[in-house]
């Protein structure tokens, strides 16, 4: 699995790229180490089934979703709209995972 993040690395300390089950454990150690979240509501789900062109199916979810938490090191609070992008396989296992919000 990958799981990637967006972001200045500077600004936000979990931003990058994940490798396998460990990379996954070690972006939400960071983002936990970053942020309280206090609120996640799912705002839009969109879902596309296809077909890649190996011809192994996946199921493309992309949702929009607002957050508001609290920065651990400073005590600021954000308020914002993220989108995520999952692919998941045939057999429901998420392949991938990206993180977008607005810099």
């Amino acid at each position: 699995v990958t799981w990637r993040m967006t972001g200045d690395r500077n600004r936000l300390l979990y931003s990058g790229e994940y490798r396998g089950r460990s990379g996954v454990q070690n972006f939400f150690t960071n983002m936990a180490r970053t942020f309280v979240w206090t609120e996640f509501t799912p705002l839009d789900v969109l879902l596309e089934e296809r077909t890649t062109l190996t011809g192994q199916k996946e199921t493309r979810v992309v949702a929009r979703v607002a957050q508001t938490g609290k920065a651990t090191f400073t005590g600021r609070e954000l308020k914002q709209d993220f989108v995520y992008m999952f692919t998941v396989g045939a057999n429901g296992r998420i392949r991938s995972f990206e993180g977008f919000y607005n810099t």
